[in-house]
């Protein structure tokens, strides 16, 4: 197996380990209280969004898996989505890392931690692909 193969089915892995964590993320951090603060129609998009993302997760872990050799290969449509998911996921951890930062101190460092490194693994996985295929004679 290849490093590209490898780093495609580990972004699958860690792609439905994010669509578990994003699922319990609002009992985690307490959105019902947050919600609270809503009006209905605002917190049932907000959740619309939540729930959205939590299955692109699945469905981005289930095809990095089972299609690992079109991903891996990167080029045409497996190339496109490896390379979208890598930036993606690049786009998140620097959005985490520069906006999305606890406050000093609060409990929700540690979290912010584990996403930023997950979400910069995220991204080396999908665009290790493209990477591989760059870096060839």
């Amino acid at each position: 197996m290849t490093l590209a193969a490898t780093a495609v089915i580990a972004g699958g892995v860690l792609s439905l380990g994010m669509a578990v964590l994003q699922s319990r993320m609002p009992a985690m951090l307490g959105w019902e209280k947050e919600f609270g603060r809503l009006s209905d129609a605002n917190a049932r998009a907000l959740v619309s969004i939540h729930m959205a993302l939590t299955l692109v997760f699945v469905i981005l872990g289930m095809v990095s898996i089972a299609c690992v050799q079109e991903l891996s290969e990167g080029v045409g449509l497996g190339g496109w989505l490896a390379g979208s998911c890598g930036a993606f996921w690049a786009v998140g951890a620097v959005w985490h890392a520069t906006v999305l930062r606890p406050d000093p101190g609060g409990k929700g460092a540690a979290l912010h931690f584990v996403l930023l490194v997950w979400y910069a693994l995220l991204a080396l996985c999908y665009l290790t692909p493209l990477l591989a295929r760059a870096a060839r004679p």
